[in-house]
């Protein structure tokens, strides 16, 4: 429900949006065609949040691109998890709203 939440949000905004069920599928679309940024939740399926962006950031063709980790994860421990293995914002789901997102996005792509 997140997931297509985003994408509504990025749509409407003018970017466009794809969305994938879970990290491995992620990192296959990110392989696919060029994406300027990553959102990500730390929850999904075969592979978490905190193993995509890390796999992102080990990898030549992608380690520059920005990635937000959105997620209900609140604990400092998964805060400081998200940042080591290199996103470069993380947004609470419970503070989550369309211009923190957006604002993010445009901070991160300057678009």
């Amino acid at each position: 429900i997140t997931a297509e939440l985003e994408r509504n949000i990025l749509i409407n905004a003018g970017y466009e949006a794809d969305v994938a069920t879970d990290g491995i599928e992620a990192m296959e679309k990110l392989h696919s065609k060029k994406y300027d940024l990553l959102v990500t939740d730390v929850d999904m399926p075969r592979m978490n949040g905190f193993e995509l962006t890390s796999k992102v950031r080990a990898d030549t063709r992608l380690k520059d691109t920005p990635v937000v980790i959105v997620t209900s994860r609140e604990n400092v421990e998964d805060k400081r998890r998200g940042i080591e293995v290199g996103a470069d914002a993380y947004i609470l789901k419970k503070e989550f709203d369309q211009s923190s997102l957006l604002n993010t996005i445009k901070r991160l792509i300057g678009e």
